[in-house]
């Protein structure tokens, strides 16, 4: 009976293991309009975090999921990201998503920004909300790709 619950407990782990081998990495994705620079496992809705922008707007948004605190709807909170412990304080907004029923955070910050200049080149990313911080890795992310394409430099 034990050596039968060992065979089970180890035929699940390797069954499973497709899934939780799965990371979060960074991706840069465009269409004609906008570019997303995603912190999450690619094909699928699991996000972390990611910046993002129109296509010549001059503006960037940073968004991300809220499940460690209470936040309302429509609730503005404040938003403080640290690149490489530089902080840079910005206003989120709190929506729900439609598709998922989360709740998330969004800020929107210029691309003349101090904050631009801390992501080129940045390491790490720290993101707070409401003091729940949490850290991504920043030093694979294509963040001059994603400046590039914000500026409608890349024939978008």
């Amino acid at each position: 009976m034990f050596s039968r619950l060992i065979l089970i407990v180890a035929l699940c782990g390797l069954l499973s293991t497709p899934a939780l081998a799965q990371e979060r990495q960074w991706n840069l994705q465009s269409t004609d309009k906008q570019t997303f620079l995603i912190f999450g496992v690619p094909n699928t809705d699991d996000v972390g975090f990611s910046l993002w922008c129109e296509v010549g707007k001059n503006q960037m948004s940073a968004f991300m999921p809220e499940r460690q605190v209470p936040l309302k709807s429509s609730e503005k909170v404040p938003m403080l990201i640290s690149v490489d412990g530089k902080q840079q304080a910005l206003r989120g907004l709190v929506t729900k998503d439609a598709a998922s029923g989360q709740l998330t955070v969004e800020s929107k910050f210029g691309l003349k920004d101090v904050l631009i200049s801390r992501l080129q080149g940045g390491q790490s990313i720290s993101v707070s909300v409401k003091g729940h911080s949490t850290t991504f890795p920043f030093g694979e992310a294509d963040f001059a790709g994603l400046l590039s394409a914000c500026k409608g430099e890349n024939g978008n």
